[in-house]
Protein backbone atom coordinates (compact mmCIF):
# COMPACT_ATOMS: atom_id res chain seq x y z
CA UNK A 1 0.00 0.00 0.00
CA UNK A 2 1.29 3.45 -0.94
CA UNK A 3 0.49 6.43 1.33
CA UNK A 4 -1.48 7.92 -1.56
CA UNK A 5 -3.91 4.98 -1.49
CA UNK A 6 -5.18 5.71 2.01
CA UNK A 7 -5.02 9.48 1.44
CA UNK A 8 -7.08 9.20 -1.75
CA UNK A 9 -9.63 7.20 0.23
CA UNK A 10 -9.69 9.81 3.01
CA UNK A 11 -9.90 12.77 0.62
CA UNK A 12 -12.92 11.25 -1.09
CA UNK A 13 -14.74 11.45 2.27
CA UNK A 14 -14.19 15.18 2.86
CA UNK A 15 -17.48 16.82 3.72
CA UNK A 16 -19.23 13.73 5.10
CA UNK A 17 -21.26 14.59 8.22
CA UNK A 18 -22.97 12.60 10.91
CA UNK A 19 -26.75 12.64 10.68
CA UNK A 20 -28.48 13.94 12.68
CA UNK A 21 -25.95 16.47 14.03
CA UNK A 22 -24.33 15.66 17.39
CA UNK A 23 -25.50 12.03 17.16
CA UNK A 24 -22.32 10.15 16.12
CA UNK A 25 -24.54 8.36 13.61
CA UNK A 26 -22.26 7.96 10.59
CA UNK A 27 -21.28 5.25 8.12
CA UNK A 28 -17.82 4.72 9.65
CA UNK A 29 -19.41 3.70 12.95
CA UNK A 30 -21.90 1.49 11.08
CA UNK A 31 -18.92 -0.26 9.46
CA UNK A 32 -16.90 -0.52 12.64
CA UNK A 33 -19.64 -1.83 14.93
CA UNK A 34 -21.48 -3.80 12.28
CA UNK A 35 -24.73 -2.00 13.11
CA UNK A 36 -26.14 1.49 13.42
CA UNK A 37 -25.09 3.19 16.66
CA UNK A 38 -26.01 6.57 18.05
CA UNK A 39 -25.06 8.61 21.10
CA UNK A 40 -22.15 10.11 23.00
CA UNK A 41 -20.57 6.69 23.63
CA UNK A 42 -19.56 6.40 19.96
CA UNK A 43 -17.08 9.11 18.93
CA UNK A 44 -15.78 8.16 15.50
CA UNK A 45 -12.45 9.79 14.67
CA UNK A 46 -10.62 6.46 15.05
CA UNK A 47 -13.40 4.52 13.32
CA UNK A 48 -12.84 6.84 10.36
CA UNK A 49 -9.10 6.10 10.34
CA UNK A 50 -9.74 2.36 10.61
CA UNK A 51 -12.27 2.56 7.75
CA UNK A 52 -9.88 4.44 5.46
CA UNK A 53 -7.07 1.92 5.86
CA UNK A 54 -9.46 -1.01 5.39
CA UNK A 55 -10.99 0.54 2.26
CA UNK A 56 -7.49 1.15 0.88
CA UNK A 57 -6.80 -2.58 1.21
CA UNK A 58 -4.58 -2.50 4.30
CA UNK A 59 -6.66 -2.91 7.48
CA UNK A 60 -4.80 -1.95 10.64
CA UNK A 61 -3.42 -4.88 12.65
CA UNK A 62 -5.23 -3.76 15.80
CA UNK A 63 -8.95 -3.01 15.66
CA UNK A 64 -10.05 -0.35 18.13
CA UNK A 65 -12.10 2.84 18.22
CA UNK A 66 -9.79 4.32 20.88
CA UNK A 67 -6.86 6.61 20.05
CA UNK A 68 -4.97 5.71 23.23
CA UNK A 69 -5.56 1.98 22.74
CA UNK A 70 -4.13 2.05 19.20
CA UNK A 71 -1.07 3.98 20.33
CA UNK A 72 -0.60 1.65 23.30
CA UNK A 73 -0.81 -1.41 21.05
CA UNK A 74 1.85 -0.07 18.69
CA UNK A 75 4.14 0.96 21.53
CA UNK A 76 3.93 -2.55 22.98
CA UNK A 77 3.90 -4.65 19.82
CA UNK A 78 5.52 -2.56 17.07
CA UNK A 79 7.44 0.28 18.71
CA UNK A 80 9.44 0.87 15.52
CA UNK A 81 6.19 2.10 13.91
CA UNK A 82 5.85 4.99 16.41
CA UNK A 83 7.95 7.61 14.62
CA UNK A 84 9.22 11.10 15.35
CA UNK A 85 9.14 12.64 11.88
CA UNK A 86 5.74 12.42 10.19
CA UNK A 87 5.12 11.54 6.56
CA UNK A 88 1.94 11.57 4.46
CA UNK A 89 -0.14 8.51 5.26
CA UNK A 90 0.93 8.31 8.92
CA UNK A 91 -1.69 8.20 11.67
CA UNK A 92 -1.51 11.25 13.91
CA UNK A 93 -2.53 11.01 17.57
CA UNK A 94 -3.26 14.34 19.25
CA UNK A 95 -2.91 15.28 22.90
CA UNK A 96 -6.69 15.84 23.14
CA UNK A 97 -7.81 12.24 22.34
CA UNK A 98 -8.26 12.73 18.63
CA UNK A 99 -6.73 11.30 15.47
CA UNK A 100 -6.43 11.69 11.71
CA UNK A 101 -4.28 10.79 8.71
CA UNK A 102 -1.32 13.03 7.88
CA UNK A 103 -1.68 14.66 4.47
CA UNK A 104 1.28 17.05 4.45
CA UNK A 105 4.03 18.43 6.68
CA UNK A 106 5.45 21.95 6.49
CA UNK A 107 7.89 22.89 9.22
CA UNK A 108 6.02 23.03 12.50
CA UNK A 109 2.61 22.58 10.89
CA UNK A 110 0.79 19.33 10.11
CA UNK A 111 -2.20 19.06 7.79
CA UNK A 112 -4.35 15.97 8.32
CA UNK A 113 -7.67 14.57 7.17
CA UNK A 114 -9.78 13.85 10.22
CA UNK A 115 -13.17 12.42 11.05
CA UNK A 116 -15.51 13.85 13.69
CA UNK A 117 -14.02 17.32 13.67
CA UNK A 118 -14.91 20.92 12.83
CA UNK A 119 -13.52 24.39 13.34
CA UNK A 120 -15.84 24.80 16.29
CA UNK A 121 -15.09 21.46 17.96
CA UNK A 122 -11.71 19.89 17.24
CA UNK A 123 -12.44 16.40 18.56
CA UNK A 124 -16.22 16.02 18.27
CA UNK A 125 -17.31 18.21 15.39
CA UNK A 126 -19.26 15.61 13.43
CA UNK A 127 -17.59 16.09 10.03
CA UNK A 128 -14.73 14.83 7.89
CA UNK A 129 -12.45 17.80 7.34
CA UNK A 130 -8.93 18.79 6.43
CA UNK A 131 -7.37 20.38 9.53
CA UNK A 132 -4.04 22.16 9.99
CA UNK A 133 -2.45 22.22 13.46
CA UNK A 134 0.85 22.88 15.16
CA UNK A 135 3.14 20.07 16.28
CA UNK A 136 2.72 21.08 19.91
CA UNK A 137 -0.73 19.44 19.82
CA UNK A 138 0.65 16.09 18.66
CA UNK A 139 1.18 13.19 21.03
CA UNK A 140 2.59 10.68 18.52
CA UNK A 141 2.78 9.62 14.88
CA UNK A 142 2.20 6.02 13.82
CA UNK A 143 3.53 4.63 10.54
CA UNK A 144 1.19 1.61 10.58
CA UNK A 145 3.27 -0.84 8.57
CA UNK A 146 6.74 0.57 9.08
CA UNK A 147 9.10 1.48 6.28
CA UNK A 148 8.50 -0.39 3.03
CA UNK A 149 11.15 -0.56 0.32
CA UNK A 150 11.06 -1.86 -3.24
CA UNK A 151 13.02 -4.93 -2.08
CA UNK A 152 10.37 -5.66 0.54
CA UNK A 153 7.68 -5.61 -2.12
CA UNK A 154 9.51 -7.78 -4.67
CA UNK A 155 7.50 -10.85 -3.71
CA UNK A 156 8.05 -12.75 -6.95
CA UNK A 157 11.83 -12.68 -6.54
CA UNK A 158 11.52 -13.69 -2.91
CA UNK A 159 9.32 -16.68 -3.72
CA UNK A 160 11.61 -17.88 -6.49
CA UNK A 161 14.49 -18.15 -4.02
CA UNK A 162 12.50 -19.95 -1.29
CA UNK A 163 12.71 -23.59 -0.36
CA UNK A 164 9.47 -25.46 0.35
CA UNK A 165 10.21 -25.29 4.09
CA UNK A 166 10.74 -21.54 3.95
CA UNK A 167 7.53 -21.10 1.96
CA UNK A 168 5.51 -23.00 4.58
CA UNK A 169 7.13 -20.97 7.38
CA UNK A 170 6.20 -17.76 5.55
CA UNK A 171 2.65 -19.06 5.09
CA UNK A 172 2.42 -19.81 8.81
CA UNK A 173 3.47 -16.25 9.66
CA UNK A 174 1.08 -14.80 7.10
CA UNK A 175 -1.72 -16.95 8.47
CA UNK A 176 -1.02 -15.80 12.03
CA UNK A 177 -1.20 -12.18 10.86
CA UNK A 178 -4.35 -12.81 8.83
CA UNK A 179 -5.96 -14.42 11.87
CA UNK A 180 -5.57 -11.13 13.75
CA UNK A 181 -7.58 -9.22 11.15
CA UNK A 182 -11.31 -8.64 11.61
CA UNK A 183 -13.73 -10.57 9.46
CA UNK A 184 -14.58 -8.43 6.45
CA UNK A 185 -17.92 -6.68 6.31
CA UNK A 186 -19.19 -8.60 3.28
CA UNK A 187 -18.35 -11.90 5.00
CA UNK A 188 -20.23 -10.91 8.16
CA UNK A 189 -23.28 -10.01 6.08
CA UNK A 190 -23.24 -13.29 4.12
CA UNK A 191 -22.79 -15.30 7.31
CA UNK A 192 -21.08 -18.33 5.74
CA UNK A 193 -18.16 -18.26 8.17
CA UNK A 194 -20.47 -18.08 11.19
CA UNK A 195 -22.50 -21.03 9.92
CA UNK A 196 -19.38 -23.07 9.12
CA UNK A 197 -18.03 -22.37 12.61
CA UNK A 198 -21.32 -23.36 14.25
CA UNK A 199 -21.35 -26.60 12.22
CA UNK A 200 -17.79 -27.45 13.24
CA UNK A 201 -16.44 -27.33 9.68
CA UNK A 202 -13.93 -24.68 10.77
CA UNK A 203 -12.82 -23.72 14.25
CA UNK A 204 -13.58 -20.00 13.91
CA UNK A 205 -10.03 -18.96 14.81
CA UNK A 206 -8.95 -17.34 11.54
CA UNK A 207 -11.75 -16.08 9.31
CA UNK A 208 -9.27 -14.44 6.97
CA UNK A 209 -6.61 -17.16 7.27
CA UNK A 210 -4.62 -18.73 4.47
CA UNK A 211 -5.07 -22.45 3.91
CA UNK A 212 -3.14 -25.12 2.01
CA UNK A 213 -4.75 -27.24 -0.71
CA UNK A 214 -5.01 -30.26 1.59
CA UNK A 215 -6.85 -28.15 4.16
CA UNK A 216 -9.29 -26.85 1.54
CA UNK A 217 -10.16 -30.40 0.46
CA UNK A 218 -10.52 -31.44 4.10
CA UNK A 219 -13.01 -28.61 4.69
CA UNK A 220 -14.98 -29.53 1.59
CA UNK A 221 -14.96 -33.20 2.56
CA UNK A 222 -16.18 -32.53 6.08
CA UNK A 223 -18.96 -30.34 4.75
CA UNK A 224 -20.19 -33.16 2.52
CA UNK A 225 -19.37 -31.40 -0.76
CA UNK A 226 -16.81 -34.05 -1.83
Amino acid sequence: MRPTDVLDTARAELGVREDPPESNRVKYNDWYYGRTVIGSAYPWCMAFVQWCFAQAGRPLPFRTASCSALLGWYRQNRPECVVGDPQPGDIIIYTFSHTGIVESVQGGVITAIEGNTSAGNDANGGQVQRRTRGRSLVKAYIRPFGEETEDDMNIDKLLEEMTDEQAYRLMAKAQAFAASLPEQEWSVKEGHWARATAAGVVNGAAPEGLVKRCEVTAILGRSGLL
